[in-house]
């Protein structure tokens, strides 16, 4: 049985989402607004002319209730983006990023990526700006992150190896080896 989310579960509302086993009712008009995905689903007339409901959410598959918490947040907090003061983490940015690549919510994405892009120089904001790239598979985007990383010489932590995954970090042992190979250091590679 699903439950009404804390926060978006909204009288006003007139769309019902379902994620996991939590219940949406929200404003279409931000979905339809930022997403050609809904903005096409939502266009075409409901089965049996029902409007999706408690009892008939819109149930969307492989989707976390917190990112699409993060996502609403952007609209009913007005948080980061309206503010020019973001409030979310580079983490946060990467789980709204799962949902606007998803949904194809082109101008969230952008405005994600950039800001993510300006955002520090860290290894913890590089890690998640690499995950960032795979995610929505921008290999610029990921050229850049591995070589900042690459540059600032500060290992990614086991935890945050365990967020870039194998490919990652073999990208990067790549480019420490092909560093040192260019220097004429020889460390028996």
């Amino acid at each position: 049985m699903a439950t009404q989310h804390n926060d978006y579960y909204l009288p006003t509302g007139d769309l019902v989402l379902q994620v996991e086993d939590v219940l949406f009712k929200v404003h279409r008009h931000f979905l339809i607004q930022d997403s050609s995905v809904f903005r096409d689903m939502l266009n075409v007339p409901p089965e049996e002319g029902r409007p999706a409901s408690e009892q008939r959410p819109i149930i969307l598959q492989g989707d976390s209730v917190q990112s699409w918490s993060l996502y609403f947040g952007l609209y009913y907090s007005r948080g980061p983006f309206y503010t020019g003061t973001p409030n979310l983490s580079t983490e946060e940015m990467v789980a709204v990023l799962q949902v606007a690549h998803k949904y194809c919510m082109d101008k969230l994405q952008k405005d994600i990526v950039d800001f993510m892009t300006d955002s520090g120089y860290g290894t913890p904001q590089l890690v998640h700006l690499l995950v960032a790239a795979r995610l929505i598979d921008d290999q610029e985007l990921e050229k850049l992150a591995l070589t900042r990383l690459h540059a600032i010489r500060s290992p990614p932590t086991l935890e945050e190896a365990r967020m870039i995954g194998i490919e990652g970090m073999h990208s990067i042992l790549e480019a420490v080896i092909t560093a040192h190979r260019s220097s004429n250091r020889d460390y028996g590679f």
